[in-house]
């Protein structure tokens, strides 16, 4: 194995991997704009929506690519975008000129995380319903932005304490990340 991780096939695959992996660039790929017709396309599929010239975008994200994701449409929107937040990892913002990009914790929720999912639904809920909202998810959005059910919920309340145990009782207890996911949004107001 040390041989083989030292070869210069080894370290081509590897750069490889690293660089179909990019979020900045897969988004910068897949977005595009020209004539106020923005078209998301990936692989063999599209998508387009005719936006005229002074229609609000908005990026709101979460997960730890999701403020790469967030440059690559600032890259290709530019000033067509409005504003948006997206909550990450720590340590995983980037310098954005749009979009307000908010540290949080991660694999545990704490009270950043908390923030991160309150402000994204309010922000959610200012925006008007003509304009575009893009949503840039990845691995990690379920810790790094919450909004658990609170007293004002029918009657349930959930706080970020309970929200924290069960992440931690989730991953401890060796369930697929689909699965943890299944249970996680039965007690989130933003899954």
């Amino acid at each position: 194995m040390t041989q083989f991780a030292h070869s210069p096939h080894f370290i081509t695959l590897l750069a490889a991997i690293l660089n179909a992996c990019d979020a900045h660039k897969i988004t910068k790929n897949v977005i595009h704009e020209n004539d106020n017709v923005l078209t998301f396309t990936s692989y063999d599929e599209s998508y387009s929506i005719d936006c005229g010239k002074d229609q609000k975008i908005h990026i709101l994200g979460a997960g730890k690519a999701s403020a790469a994701m967030a440059l690559a449409a600032e890259h290709v929107l530019g000033e067509r975008i409005h504003g948006g937040i997206v909550a990450v990892k720590r340590g995983h913002c980037h310098a954005l000129k749009k979009v307000m990009c908010l540290e949080a914790g991660h694999p545990i929720p704490d009270e950043e995380s908390e923030d991160a999912g309150r402000r994204l639904y309010e922000y959610a809920l200012h925006c008007d319903v003509n304009d575009i909202v893009i949503c840039m998810l990845s691995g990690g959005a379920s810790a790094c932005a919450v909004y658990p059910f609170g007293d004002d919920d029918n009657g349930i309340h959930f706080t970020l304490e309970d929200k924290k145990l069960l992440s931690a009782l989730l991953l401890a207890s060796g369930a697929s990340i689909d699965e943890i996911n299944m249970v996680r949004k039965h007690f989130s107001r933003i899954k």
